[in-house]
């Protein structure tokens, strides 16, 4: 496989792009070694790249809006001294459902 669905795959990327072609190095998993060798460096063509690209950006743009998003709203609890009451709560979601 291609090891990018692996725990280790930042450990696997490593050796493979840290060692020479032909070469081989062994990578500790904690319950596992895996034998890594680089047979072949292949650039990818710039439909790859720009695909590849397009999906880490929209990765990062969705990871980063969650920590705005979760920081805003912490900043707004705090600011506003947010209270929760389960019971009020409660009533809203199964009181009205009861009706």
């Amino acid at each position: 496989g291609s090891g990018l669905d692996h725990a280790a795959a930042g450990l696997i990327a490593d050796a493979a792009f840290s060692q020479a072609i032909g070469e081989a190095k062994l990578v500790e998993t904690g319950d596992s070694v895996i034998v890594v060798r680089t047979e072949s460096v292949v650039a990818a063509d710039q439909s790859e790249q720009a695909e590849m690209s397009e999906t880490i950006q929209n990765g990062l743009n969705r990871l980063v809006g969650s920590d705005l998003s979760s920081a805003l709203a912490l900043a707004l609890t705090e600011t506003h001294a947010l209270e929760l009451n389960p019971a009020l709560v409660q009533q809203v979601l199964v009181g009205q459902a009861g009706q």
